[in-house]
């Protein structure tokens, strides 16, 4: 995962004194933000500032004086700097990964879905006095599984790289942080798929969250959804700044599968069962769930991966971000509220016809459990939250 550069000759054109300014200035910022991604971005602006310091040989005497300052937050970040002014830089070099449990997925196609039948037949053996109850639950969804790939158009679904944009779109924003871009969906690789026809049959559908929910700081941050027709007139996006990440892009196959409620869902409450009978249809559902990968890549692979699928009613009540609609050919998928489940959070975009009334749209979820990890094709392994 890259992080975002800062103009290191434009630091050092600054004098010591500006500098030692532009520090206080960033530990003052770093007060008034809980936003974990714009933390970041400050501490590195303030490492910045100290190795343009380094290499003109005035970091001792700035920090010297800074750790004298009359904030004590700014005393405190001097004295940290100060520690570790004389110690060598760590050297990160990043070894492949070669296991093949972690390859495994990257590497295989998805496998073939149960049929309905056979869901029916493990929910008889675990749960039979709610089987028919929890079929009812069932609906056909559209796997996303991740695949390696040497070349993935500019325009095809995949989890994150950079994404293509109508030129006169702007980037959403949350708490003056670009939001990472996650991934995107080309709505005509789905076609004839199961519950596509619930999605447009052109363009990209486009996926973003803030930094802090993506990376699981904050399972209640924003995020936002975008329909872009017309893929022949795209250009590079610009975000405001560079985002805090940009994940490696890993190209994914759609599949068609049945998807059953998550044992903590709402829908699942509804049907009352015991304790020992909800244990044991969680139980079915993480085996059905990974149903086609190995055992022993079961926690390595993204069996929970992000599918669209499942369709409900909502109430959309108004654009979440007014300022994604100016576009004619942009439309803005609001976001309903979060639901909690199973230490992580399930977030529903929804693609609305009609902002202010019902609509029974299709949605896209990114569930992941804590032992889940998306393999990207850089051999990289990252946990993705939306």
């Amino acid at each position: 995962m890259s992080a975002p550069g800062e103009d290191r000759d434009e630091l050092s054109r600054l004098s010591a004194t500006v500098l030692a300014q532009a520090y206080v200035k960033s530990v003052e910022a770093e007060e008034t933000t809980e936003h974990i991604g714009r933390q970041n971005r400050l501490a590195r602006h303030r490492w910045n500032i100290v190795e343009a310091l380094k290499t003109r040989g005035e970091a001792l005497q700035v920090l010297e004086r800074l750790a004298e300052h009359s904030n004590g937050q700014v005393r405190a970040n001097a004295k940290g700097a100060l520690d570790r002014l004389d110690k060598p830089a760590q050297e990160f070099a990043p070894e492949p990964l070669r296991w093949p449990q972690i390859l495994w997925q990257c590497d295989h196609p998805p496998p073939a879905a149960l049929t309905r039948d056979e869901i029916a037949e493990r929910l008889r053996q675990s749960v039979p006095a709610s089987r028919d109850r929890l079929m009812d639950l069932t609906l056909p969804a559209i796997g996303l599984w991740p695949q390696r790939r040497a070349d993935i158009p500019a325009a095809a679904s995949r989890f994150g790289g950079t994404p293509l944009a109508p030129p006169d779109w702007e980037w959403p924003t949350f708490e003056d942080e670009p939001m990472l871009f996650v991934g995107q969906i080309d709505c005509a690789e789905l076609r004839g798929l199961p519950g596509a026809e619930l999605l447009p049959p052109h363009g990209v559908l486009a996926f973003f969250g803030d930094h802090d929910a993506v990376q699981g700081c904050d399972s209640l941050g924003m995020s936002a959804v975008y329909h872009w027709p017309g893929a022949d007139r795209f250009v590079a996006a610009q975000p405001p700044i560079e985002p805090i990440l940009i994940f490696p892009a890993c190209a994914m196959a759609p599949r068609p599968i049945l998807d059953l409620p998550h044992p903590f869902s709402h829908a699942v409450s509804k049907l009352q069962l015991g304790k020992e009978e909800r244990e044991a249809y969680f139980d079915a559902w993480l085996e059905i769930r990974e149903h086609g990968i190995p055992r022993e890549c079961v926690h390595y692979a993204a069996s929970a991966s992000s599918w669209v699928g499942r369709t409900c009613c909502r109430t959309i009540s108004g654009d979440s971000n007014p300022r994604t609609t100016r576009a004619s050919s942009c439309r803005s998928i609001p976001t309903a509220t979060a639901k909690r489940c199973m230490g992580g959070v399930r977030r529903e975009p929804l693609l609305p016809a009609a902002r202010t009334r019902f609509a029974r749209t299709l949605l896209r979820q990114l569930r992941i459990r804590r032992s889940v990890h998306v393999i990207w094709p850089t051999c990289r392994a990252g946990q993705v939250f939306s």
